[in-house]
């Protein structure tokens, strides 16, 4: 696991909803409902997997909300976001011509196993140019670093990392988020985006989004100083302190769960 390189440092979360135009096409139910078409799908995925689990496979997840928590060369932090009512492909067009543009480590919880394949996977259904992700720089021969499976050097999952590589040792983000006294999550869950959608809070799924981005960048700092990787941890608080009400929030909770100040965290890096 590699600590803070000479690049951007990028945490990013998406999240999503069932296509429901596509899941009407698979299933051969062009009147159903958005709602009947997606209740029907994880039906059928629920008899698929003996009842273990409702998820549906990724090319039938719709993105809907992108967030990177942004960490530039000079330490500075900042939140950038793309989400609904953005339509889904000027969302993903975000994503990815932001990585060719700043080639940044990604850092991720369960990326390799859902974000990244699931954002390749839309990113073929609307045409999205993602060469940077693909292939790195302009002009630069094929590289394709980012999808090396034990390779952290520009794609950190931690889940993965933390797990030896063994899905049955996996933690939630939730956890892992408790674990370091961190909020996790604060008022949703990710089981809830859809109903949000369907409801028109677009702005909750953002906020919701962000944080999530935000506990995985918090988690990969603790990371690093337990790999010995980093001495101190970067000015999130600072940066928190002065940002939206849901960040001003995060940070309040934050630090009450803490048991103690830590010393030196949040200095000089």
């Amino acid at each position: 696991m590699s600590g803070l390189p000479e690049r951007p440092v990028a945490a990013f979360d998406a999240e999503t909803v069932p296509d429901a135009e596509l899941l009407r096409l698979a299933h051969g139910q062009p009147d159903a409902s958005d709602a009947d078409i997606a209740a029907l799908a994880k039906q059928k995925q629920l008899e698929k997997t003996d009842g273990r689990s409702d998820f549906l496979p990724l090319a039938f997840h719709q993105v809907v909300a992108v967030s990177i928590v942004l960490r530039g060369t000079d330490g500075a932090i900042q939140i950038v976001s793309k989400a609904a009512p953005a339509d889904e492909k000027t969302i993903i067009e975000g994503f990815f011509a932001w990585i060719a543009r700043s080639q940044p480590l990604l850092v991720s919880w369960n990326g390799k196993g859902f974000d990244l394949p699931m954002l390749a996977l839309r990113a073929l259904r609307h045409g999205v140019d993602a060469s940077g992700y693909w292939r790195g720089p302009p002009g630069g021969k094929w590289d394709p670093k980012y999808v090396k499976r034990y390779d952290d050097g520009a794609h950190a999952d931690i889940m993965d990392f933390l797990s030896h590589y063994n899905p049955r040792n996996a933690a939630s983000l939730e956890h892992a988020a408790l674990l370091c006294g961190l909020p996790g999550k604060m008022g949703y869950e990710g089981s809830q985006v859809e109903g949000l959608y369907r409801d028109g809070k677009f702005d909750a799924i953002r906020d919701y989004c962000e944080l999530d981005a935000l506990n995985t960048y918090l988690i990969w700092l603790r990371l690093q100083l337990s790999t010995g990787a980093l001495d101190a941890a970067g000015r999130t608080e600072e940066f928190l302190a002065g940002g939206a009400p849901h960040l001003q929030d995060f940070l309040q909770k934050w630090r009450a769960s803490r048991p103690a100040e830590p010393a030196a965290e949040e200095k000089g890096a």
